[in-house]
């Protein structure tokens, strides 16, 4: 049985404030959320490799990144008026005559097949009295919203088997002379309840948000969709959110809601990841330097021993110092690359004044731009290099050139067993 408590006139944007846009930002909020704990684990990961000498690998981490007949005439079940519109309420019987009720509320004569689909169901039949959109803005300088017909029903859902469904009549796009402009649909459960959503797929898809505005509203003008979900703690006192947008298009096919007995396996895989996520958010910088450290300390220990004839066991205090401290030196040297110039800077704009800050401005100017071509080189290793070949040479006799070689190898089998291994990290937390 289908309700008709409320027919009332508002703006759209009155409407969206009152019932809707209280789901849109909790849908935000909890896109944002998961975003923001999937970029921790990943930058996370990444900062591990500043102990191993691994900014020229960066630009691989960013591909690692990017890669997440006549009958007596029909009657109303009831009717309602507002200032520009009659509502009434029709019962699609098994036997109801739809060429009758065709005929009694005036409707095209197109809409009959689609109207054959919605038997058992009850529909609203709407006669609107329209007025030009105002072109105006309100007082407060923003835009008030279209004036429209705002409907509010309840309705039982319909058994089948040990589920309960509920299809909204999106098919009626059909009976429609034009392209719908933009249809949103929203499903919400309480905690502890889910459902299941059969929905078309009309057009491109484009869900997700681009600098927080969904991604739909800023392709208008072909058929597009897009599907947004958001499970947990995040959107109380929901337990889950479900909202599809549709914009430029003309369904022929419903919406169909289905009450499940359980959580369904998708919304326990979200709630799982969130938990594991929330989890991670905490120490996920400490196990990524340590998982860093641990796969540079391992190559050092096997690979200098190959390449420079160098003797190590794990026990031995050398090895310890030498794989340390070249670790260390990689991230500190970055560290004075970038803090010096500032430093100085900023020393020098407290020491000069009145006209001499015209010639600060372009000191300041050269000195970034030369910290920056300093910076590039340091990320790339450059002077941990230099200064490795020359003790190294000193130390055990051997050529600069074979000290580069080592160096650079274990550089590079430290970085591409660590990217091999945040891959897999990625693909288990699921980032």
């Amino acid at each position: 049985m289908i309700l008709c408590p409320k027919s009332n006139e508002e703006t759209s944007s009155r409407f969206e404030g009152a019932l809707t846009r209280q789901l849109d930002e909790a849908l935000k909020a909890a896109t944002d959320r998961q975003a923001a704990l999937k970029d921790n684990v990943r930058y996370s990961l990444l900062a591990g490799s500043l102990l191993i000498n691994g900014g020229w690998s960066w630009p691989l981490w960013l591909v690692l990144f990017l890669l997440s007949g006549c009958a007596a005439p029909q009657a109303p079940i009831a009717t309602f008026e507002t200032p520009s519109s009659q509502v009434a309420i029709y019962g699609l019987e098994e036997d109801t005559d739809l060429q009758a009720l065709i005929s009694t509320t005036g409707l095209d004569p197109a809409v009959q097949q689609t109207l054959s689909r919605l038997k058992g169901q009850r529909i609203a039949v709407i006669n609107l009295q329209t007025q030009p959109l105002p072109t105006g803005v309100s007082r407060s300088g923003t835009a008030t919203g279209q004036t429209g017909l705002h409907l509010a029903w309840t309705t039982t859902l319909v058994s089948q088997s040990a589920s309960a469904t509920y299809a909204y009549p999106l098919g009626t796009g059909t009976a429609w002379a034009h392209p719908i402009e933009v249809t949103r649909l929203y499903v919400t459960a309480p905690p502890g309840l889910d459902f299941a959503v059969q929905y078309p797929k009309l057009g491109q898809e484009l869900s997700g948000y681009s600098g927080g505005v969904p991604r739909i509203l800023r392709e208008t003008a072909q058929p597009a969709y897009a599907v947004e979900n958001a499970v947990g703690a995040g959107v109380l006192p929901y337990g889950r959110i479900w909202r599809a947008t549709y914009v430029q298009s003309n369904s022929a096919e419903d919406v169909v809601i289905t009450r499940l007995p359980a959580l369904s396996a998708e919304t326990q895989g979200e709630l799982r990841l969130l938990e594991r996520l929330q989890q991670l958010r905490s120490f996920s910088w400490v196990i990524s330097l340590l998982a860093a450290l641990l796969v540079w300390l391992v190559v050092w220990r096997y690979g200098m021993p190959r390449l420079l004839g160098v003797k190590y066991r794990w026990r031995d205090l050398r090895f310890w110092h030498d794989a340390l401290r070249w670790a260390v030196a990689y991230p500190l040297a970055i560290a004075v690359v970038c803090g010096a110039p500032v430093a100085a800077v900023l020393w020098l704009s407290s020491q000069i004044y009145g006209s001499m800050q015209a010639v600060l401005l372009i000191v300041g100017v050269i000195v970034l731009f030369a910290a920056g071509l300093v910076l590039l080189a340091t990320s790339l290793g450059v002077p941990s290099l230099i200064l490795f070949a020359r003790e190294q040479s000193r130390r055990l006799g051997i050529s600069k050139g074979q000290a580069v070689r080592a160096y650079v190898v274990v550089v590079l089998v430290a970085n591409v067993a660590y990217l091999l291994l945040a891959a897999v990290c990625m693909a288990l937390v699921g980032v």
